[in-house]
Protein backbone atom coordinates (compact mmCIF):
# COMPACT_ATOMS: atom_id res chain seq x y z
CA UNK A 1 0.00 0.00 0.00
CA UNK A 2 1.74 3.10 -1.59
CA UNK A 3 1.62 5.93 1.37
CA UNK A 4 1.98 8.78 -1.31
CA UNK A 5 -0.54 8.43 -3.50
CA UNK A 6 -2.38 10.90 -5.56
CA UNK A 7 -5.88 10.69 -3.94
CA UNK A 8 -4.28 11.30 -0.20
CA UNK A 9 -2.01 13.32 -1.58
CA UNK A 10 -5.07 15.57 -2.64
CA UNK A 11 -6.87 14.98 0.82
CA UNK A 12 -3.74 15.99 3.02
CA UNK A 13 -3.60 19.83 -0.08
CA UNK A 14 -7.11 20.40 0.98
CA UNK A 15 -6.74 19.56 4.70
CA UNK A 16 -3.42 21.92 4.43
CA UNK A 17 -5.57 24.82 2.76
CA UNK A 18 -8.39 24.46 5.22
CA UNK A 19 -5.72 25.20 7.99
CA UNK A 20 -4.58 27.92 6.02
CA UNK A 21 -7.91 29.93 6.39
CA UNK A 22 -8.41 28.92 9.47
CA UNK A 23 -5.93 30.65 10.77
CA UNK A 24 -5.91 33.30 8.40
CA UNK A 25 -7.06 36.15 11.05
CA UNK A 26 -3.81 35.98 13.41
CA UNK A 27 -1.90 38.07 11.67
CA UNK A 28 1.27 38.84 14.00
CA UNK A 29 1.88 35.44 16.09
CA UNK A 30 4.71 35.70 18.31
CA UNK A 31 5.97 32.45 17.71
CA UNK A 32 7.68 32.41 14.26
CA UNK A 33 11.24 32.95 14.80
CA UNK A 34 13.01 32.90 11.67
CA UNK A 35 11.16 35.93 10.43
CA UNK A 36 13.04 38.55 12.80
CA UNK A 37 12.24 39.99 16.15
CA UNK A 38 11.96 43.30 14.76
CA UNK A 39 8.99 42.22 12.48
CA UNK A 40 5.12 42.76 13.06
CA UNK A 41 3.67 40.74 10.00
CA UNK A 42 3.78 37.45 11.29
CA UNK A 43 0.62 35.23 9.70
CA UNK A 44 -0.13 32.16 11.77
CA UNK A 45 -1.30 30.89 8.37
CA UNK A 46 2.30 30.81 7.06
CA UNK A 47 3.28 27.56 8.54
CA UNK A 48 -0.08 25.34 6.96
CA UNK A 49 1.05 27.48 3.62
CA UNK A 50 4.60 26.65 3.68
CA UNK A 51 3.98 22.77 3.85
CA UNK A 52 0.87 23.00 1.50
CA UNK A 53 3.53 24.78 -0.75
CA UNK A 54 5.84 21.96 -0.62
CA UNK A 55 3.18 19.17 -0.96
CA UNK A 56 2.36 21.11 -3.73
CA UNK A 57 5.52 20.65 -5.59
CA UNK A 58 5.73 17.31 -4.91
CA UNK A 59 2.61 16.56 -6.32
CA UNK A 60 3.93 18.22 -9.63
CA UNK A 61 6.82 15.71 -9.52
CA UNK A 62 4.94 13.09 -8.77
CA UNK A 63 2.24 13.48 -11.71
CA UNK A 64 4.68 15.21 -13.48
CA UNK A 65 2.56 18.54 -14.03
CA UNK A 66 3.09 22.08 -13.14
CA UNK A 67 0.42 22.45 -10.48
CA UNK A 68 1.45 26.03 -9.41
CA UNK A 69 0.80 27.55 -12.64
CA UNK A 70 -2.19 29.56 -14.06
CA UNK A 71 -1.59 32.75 -17.19
CA UNK A 72 -2.90 35.29 -14.46
CA UNK A 73 0.61 35.20 -13.17
CA UNK A 74 1.89 36.65 -15.99
CA UNK A 75 1.66 40.38 -14.64
CA UNK A 76 3.04 38.95 -11.73
CA UNK A 77 6.05 37.37 -12.78
CA UNK A 78 6.55 40.82 -15.45
CA UNK A 79 6.33 42.96 -11.86
CA UNK A 80 8.69 40.63 -10.23
CA UNK A 81 10.99 41.26 -13.28
CA UNK A 82 11.34 45.00 -12.77
CA UNK A 83 11.29 44.28 -9.19
CA UNK A 84 14.39 42.75 -9.77
CA UNK A 85 15.96 45.38 -12.25
CA UNK A 86 15.39 48.32 -9.87
CA UNK A 87 16.68 46.52 -6.28
CA UNK A 88 19.69 45.66 -8.70
CA UNK A 89 20.33 48.91 -10.24
CA UNK A 90 19.33 50.70 -6.42
CA UNK A 91 22.56 48.84 -5.00
CA UNK A 92 24.83 50.98 -7.33
CA UNK A 93 23.27 54.65 -6.62
CA UNK A 94 24.30 53.72 -2.71
CA UNK A 95 21.52 54.87 -1.20
CA UNK A 96 21.50 56.22 2.75
CA UNK A 97 20.96 53.84 5.60
CA UNK A 98 17.75 54.74 7.30
CA UNK A 99 16.99 54.38 10.77
CA UNK A 100 20.33 51.93 10.96
CA UNK A 101 18.72 49.79 8.92
CA UNK A 102 21.25 49.18 5.55
CA UNK A 103 19.62 48.62 1.86
CA UNK A 104 20.65 45.16 1.06
CA UNK A 105 19.02 44.04 4.52
CA UNK A 106 15.75 46.31 3.40
CA UNK A 107 15.85 44.26 0.18
CA UNK A 108 16.36 41.15 1.50
CA UNK A 109 13.08 42.23 3.90
CA UNK A 110 11.67 43.34 0.62
CA UNK A 111 11.78 40.03 -1.37
CA UNK A 112 10.97 37.90 1.46
CA UNK A 113 8.45 39.32 1.94
CA UNK A 114 7.90 39.03 -1.61
CA UNK A 115 8.05 35.54 -1.84
CA UNK A 116 5.68 35.25 0.94
CA UNK A 117 2.66 36.33 -0.82
CA UNK A 118 3.77 34.24 -3.85
CA UNK A 119 3.33 31.24 -1.81
CA UNK A 120 -0.19 32.40 -0.76
CA UNK A 121 -1.17 33.80 -4.21
CA UNK A 122 0.06 30.17 -5.57
CA UNK A 123 -1.81 28.06 -3.42
CA UNK A 124 -5.08 29.72 -3.62
CA UNK A 125 -4.79 29.19 -7.13
CA UNK A 126 -4.53 25.77 -6.76
CA UNK A 127 -6.84 25.22 -4.36
CA UNK A 128 -9.12 26.90 -6.19
CA UNK A 129 -9.97 25.17 -9.86
CA UNK A 130 -13.96 25.16 -9.67
CA UNK A 131 -17.25 25.70 -7.88
CA UNK A 132 -16.42 23.01 -5.24
CA UNK A 133 -13.60 24.25 -4.72
CA UNK A 134 -14.82 27.36 -4.17
CA UNK A 135 -17.77 26.46 -1.58
CA UNK A 136 -14.77 24.48 0.12
CA UNK A 137 -12.64 28.16 0.69
CA UNK A 138 -15.49 29.94 1.57
CA UNK A 139 -16.88 27.44 4.05
CA UNK A 140 -13.07 27.63 6.01
CA UNK A 141 -12.75 31.31 5.20
CA UNK A 142 -15.91 31.87 7.22
CA UNK A 143 -14.99 29.23 9.97
CA UNK A 144 -11.92 31.01 10.62
CA UNK A 145 -13.99 34.76 10.72
CA UNK A 146 -15.79 32.85 13.28
CA UNK A 147 -13.22 32.98 15.07
CA UNK A 148 -12.21 36.37 14.42
CA UNK A 149 -15.56 37.74 15.59
CA UNK A 150 -15.81 35.84 18.66
CA UNK A 151 -12.75 37.25 19.91
CA UNK A 152 -13.95 40.55 18.98
CA UNK A 153 -16.50 40.46 20.43
CA UNK A 154 -14.29 39.34 23.93
CA UNK A 155 -12.82 42.72 23.12
CA UNK A 156 -16.29 44.47 22.97
CA UNK A 157 -17.15 43.17 26.30
CA UNK A 158 -13.79 44.81 27.77
CA UNK A 159 -14.53 47.77 26.47
CA UNK A 160 -18.45 48.40 26.93
CA UNK A 161 -19.59 45.59 29.27
CA UNK A 162 -21.95 47.98 32.12
CA UNK A 163 -20.37 45.95 34.87
CA UNK A 164 -17.00 47.50 36.05
CA UNK A 165 -16.01 43.87 37.62
CA UNK A 166 -17.23 42.34 34.94
CA UNK A 167 -15.70 44.59 32.35
CA UNK A 168 -11.74 44.12 34.64
CA UNK A 169 -12.22 40.87 34.63
CA UNK A 170 -12.70 40.11 30.30
CA UNK A 171 -9.84 42.84 30.25
CA UNK A 172 -7.22 40.96 32.48
CA UNK A 173 -8.41 37.45 29.99
CA UNK A 174 -7.30 39.28 27.42
CA UNK A 175 -4.07 39.98 29.16
CA UNK A 176 -3.00 36.96 29.84
CA UNK A 177 -4.62 34.76 26.65
CA UNK A 178 -4.08 37.48 23.67
CA UNK A 179 -0.02 37.12 23.89
CA UNK A 180 -0.70 33.71 22.75
CA UNK A 181 -1.90 35.07 19.54
CA UNK A 182 -0.90 38.57 19.20
CA UNK A 183 2.28 40.43 20.13
CA UNK A 184 0.17 43.56 20.89
CA UNK A 185 -2.57 44.30 23.43
CA UNK A 186 -5.52 45.58 23.35
CA UNK A 187 -5.37 48.63 21.37
CA UNK A 188 -6.38 52.33 22.60
CA UNK A 189 -9.23 54.57 22.36
CA UNK A 190 -11.95 51.15 22.84
CA UNK A 191 -11.19 50.19 19.19
CA UNK A 192 -11.23 46.71 18.13
CA UNK A 193 -8.36 44.46 16.38
CA UNK A 194 -9.31 41.32 17.02
CA UNK A 195 -6.63 39.00 16.00
CA UNK A 196 -4.68 41.14 14.29
CA UNK A 197 -1.85 43.67 15.62
CA UNK A 198 -3.74 46.56 15.32
CA UNK A 199 -7.09 47.81 14.77
CA UNK A 200 -6.70 49.19 10.93
CA UNK A 201 -5.27 45.44 10.10
CA UNK A 202 -9.00 43.78 11.28
CA UNK A 203 -10.38 46.95 8.96
CA UNK A 204 -8.06 45.71 6.22
CA UNK A 205 -8.52 42.44 6.42
CA UNK A 206 -12.29 42.75 7.03
CA UNK A 207 -12.23 45.01 3.63
CA UNK A 208 -9.85 42.43 1.65
CA UNK A 209 -10.92 38.50 2.76
CA UNK A 210 -14.57 38.46 3.79
CA UNK A 211 -16.48 41.29 3.04
CA UNK A 212 -16.15 41.05 -0.63
CA UNK A 213 -17.12 37.72 -0.54
CA UNK A 214 -20.30 38.21 1.17
CA UNK A 215 -21.20 41.36 -0.99
CA UNK A 216 -20.81 40.11 -4.00
CA UNK A 217 -23.08 36.83 -2.76
CA UNK A 218 -25.81 38.91 -2.09
CA UNK A 219 -25.65 41.24 -5.20
CA UNK A 220 -25.29 38.12 -7.66
CA UNK A 221 -27.58 35.64 -5.59
CA UNK A 222 -24.53 33.42 -5.28
CA UNK A 223 -25.58 30.63 -2.45
CA UNK A 224 -22.70 28.70 -2.36
CA UNK A 225 -23.98 26.98 0.64
CA UNK A 226 -27.80 25.78 1.62
CA UNK A 227 -28.35 27.95 4.34
CA UNK A 228 -28.70 31.28 2.17
CA UNK A 229 -28.74 33.57 5.41
CA UNK A 230 -24.84 33.01 6.22
CA UNK A 231 -23.97 35.49 3.30
CA UNK A 232 -26.39 37.57 5.08
CA UNK A 233 -25.09 37.47 8.28
CA UNK A 234 -21.09 37.38 7.49
CA UNK A 235 -22.00 40.64 5.42
CA UNK A 236 -24.32 42.39 8.34
CA UNK A 237 -20.92 41.24 11.25
CA UNK A 238 -18.41 42.39 8.61
CA UNK A 239 -20.07 46.03 8.92
CA UNK A 240 -20.42 46.02 12.35
CA UNK A 241 -16.79 44.88 13.33
CA UNK A 242 -15.51 47.40 10.46
CA UNK A 243 -17.67 50.42 12.31
CA UNK A 244 -16.11 49.30 15.92
CA UNK A 245 -12.31 48.95 14.62
CA UNK A 246 -12.91 52.92 13.73
CA UNK A 247 -10.71 52.69 11.20
CA UNK A 248 -11.62 55.89 9.00
CA UNK A 249 -9.37 54.74 6.02
CA UNK A 250 -10.73 51.28 6.59
CA UNK A 251 -14.47 52.53 6.98
CA UNK A 252 -14.01 54.97 4.01
CA UNK A 253 -12.41 52.67 1.33
CA UNK A 254 -15.36 49.77 2.25
CA UNK A 255 -18.09 52.73 1.83
CA UNK A 256 -16.79 54.00 -1.66
CA UNK A 257 -16.02 50.16 -2.94
CA UNK A 258 -19.14 48.82 -2.21
CA UNK A 259 -20.90 51.96 -3.67
CA UNK A 260 -18.71 51.47 -7.32
CA UNK A 261 -19.55 47.83 -7.22
CA UNK A 262 -23.38 48.17 -6.10
CA UNK A 263 -23.60 50.69 -9.25
CA UNK A 264 -21.37 49.14 -11.58
CA UNK A 265 -22.34 45.45 -11.00
CA UNK A 266 -25.20 45.76 -9.64
CA UNK A 267 -27.04 48.11 -11.51
CA UNK A 268 -29.90 45.21 -12.95
CA UNK A 269 -30.72 44.27 -9.26
CA UNK A 270 -31.30 47.96 -8.15
CA UNK A 271 -33.91 47.86 -10.80
CA UNK A 272 -35.66 44.98 -9.32
CA UNK A 273 -35.32 46.21 -5.97
CA UNK A 274 -36.62 50.04 -6.67
CA UNK A 275 -39.46 48.26 -9.29
CA UNK A 276 -40.33 46.00 -5.72
CA UNK A 277 -40.10 48.98 -3.67
CA UNK A 278 -42.33 50.75 -5.65
CA UNK A 279 -45.22 48.16 -6.07
CA UNK A 280 -46.41 46.73 -2.87
CA UNK A 281 -49.78 46.50 -4.53
CA UNK A 282 -49.37 43.24 -6.26
CA UNK A 283 -53.13 43.87 -8.00
CA UNK A 284 -56.44 45.17 -6.79
CA UNK A 285 -57.17 41.95 -6.58
CA UNK A 286 -54.81 40.34 -4.29
CA UNK A 287 -55.45 39.33 -0.82
CA UNK A 288 -55.53 42.76 1.47
CA UNK A 289 -53.14 40.74 4.03
CA UNK A 290 -50.45 39.97 1.17
CA UNK A 291 -50.88 43.38 0.19
CA UNK A 292 -50.15 44.65 4.08
CA UNK A 293 -47.56 42.28 4.39
CA UNK A 294 -45.96 43.43 1.47
CA UNK A 295 -46.17 47.58 2.31
CA UNK A 296 -45.08 46.03 6.09
CA UNK A 297 -42.32 44.43 5.10
CA UNK A 298 -41.16 47.76 2.78
CA UNK A 299 -41.38 49.80 5.72
CA UNK A 300 -39.49 47.53 7.64
CA UNK A 301 -36.45 47.63 5.13
CA UNK A 302 -36.69 51.43 5.31
CA UNK A 303 -37.06 51.91 9.14
CA UNK A 304 -33.86 49.44 9.60
CA UNK A 305 -31.81 50.50 6.85
CA UNK A 306 -32.08 54.56 8.17
CA UNK A 307 -31.65 53.16 11.55
CA UNK A 308 -28.61 51.47 10.63
CA UNK A 309 -27.04 54.22 8.94
CA UNK A 310 -27.78 56.47 11.58
CA UNK A 311 -26.50 54.19 14.15
CA UNK A 312 -23.41 53.75 12.98
CA UNK A 313 -22.89 57.58 12.49
CA UNK A 314 -23.94 57.95 16.18
CA UNK A 315 -20.88 55.52 16.92
CA UNK A 316 -18.17 57.26 14.88
CA UNK A 317 -18.73 60.29 16.35
CA UNK A 318 -18.73 59.02 19.89
CA UNK A 319 -15.21 57.84 19.08
CA UNK A 320 -12.54 60.62 20.37
CA UNK A 321 -10.30 58.83 18.03
CA UNK A 322 -12.60 59.05 14.87
CA UNK A 323 -14.37 62.04 16.08
CA UNK A 324 -10.74 63.76 15.82
CA UNK A 325 -11.74 64.48 12.00
CA UNK A 326 -14.28 67.07 12.68
CA UNK A 327 -13.33 68.22 16.41
CA UNK A 328 -10.06 69.27 15.85
CA UNK A 329 -9.20 72.85 16.66
CA UNK A 330 -6.08 73.13 14.00
CA UNK A 331 -6.03 75.85 11.08
CA UNK A 332 -3.12 74.48 9.46
CA UNK A 333 -3.38 71.78 7.19
CA UNK A 334 0.03 69.91 8.65
CA UNK A 335 -1.05 70.53 12.13
CA UNK A 336 -4.59 69.09 11.39
CA UNK A 337 -2.98 65.85 9.64
CA UNK A 338 -0.91 65.88 12.82
CA UNK A 339 -3.62 66.21 15.16
CA UNK A 340 -5.93 63.97 14.30
CA UNK A 341 -3.23 61.16 14.48
CA UNK A 342 -2.53 60.97 10.70
CA UNK A 343 0.76 62.89 10.57
CA UNK A 344 3.07 59.32 9.82
CA UNK A 345 1.17 58.84 6.81
CA UNK A 346 1.49 62.13 5.70
CA UNK A 347 4.97 62.04 6.32
CA UNK A 348 5.33 59.08 4.40
CA UNK A 349 3.33 59.44 1.62
CA UNK A 350 5.29 63.22 1.29
CA UNK A 351 8.82 61.82 1.62
CA UNK A 352 7.63 58.89 -0.78
CA UNK A 353 6.89 61.43 -3.94
CA UNK A 354 9.72 63.63 -3.17
CA UNK A 355 11.76 60.41 -3.67
CA UNK A 356 9.75 59.86 -6.58
CA UNK A 357 10.42 63.51 -8.39
CA UNK A 358 14.17 62.88 -7.82
CA UNK A 359 14.59 59.47 -8.82
CA UNK A 360 11.21 58.65 -11.09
Amino acid sequence: MKIFTPKRLESSSRFLWALVLLAFPITSFPFIPFIGTDTQVRPLSLYPAAILMAVLVFRSILEKKLLIWSKSLLPLLAFALVAVISSSVGIFLAPLDQYQSAYDGRVLRAWITFATGMVFALIAIVMNHDNDDLKFTLKWLYIGFSIQIAWSFVQLLGFYAPNYFFRMAIVNFIKIVQPLFVITGLAPYQRISGLTLEPSWLAAEIIAAYLPWAFAALLKGYHWTRRIWVSVVVFIVAIILLIFTYSRGGILIAAVAMLLTFLVAGWSWIRAAWHWFLHPIRSVNSAIVRNLLGMGLRIFISVAILGSVVGGAYLLSQNAYFAKIWNSQKTDLIAYFIDISAGPRLAVAWAGWTIFEQHP
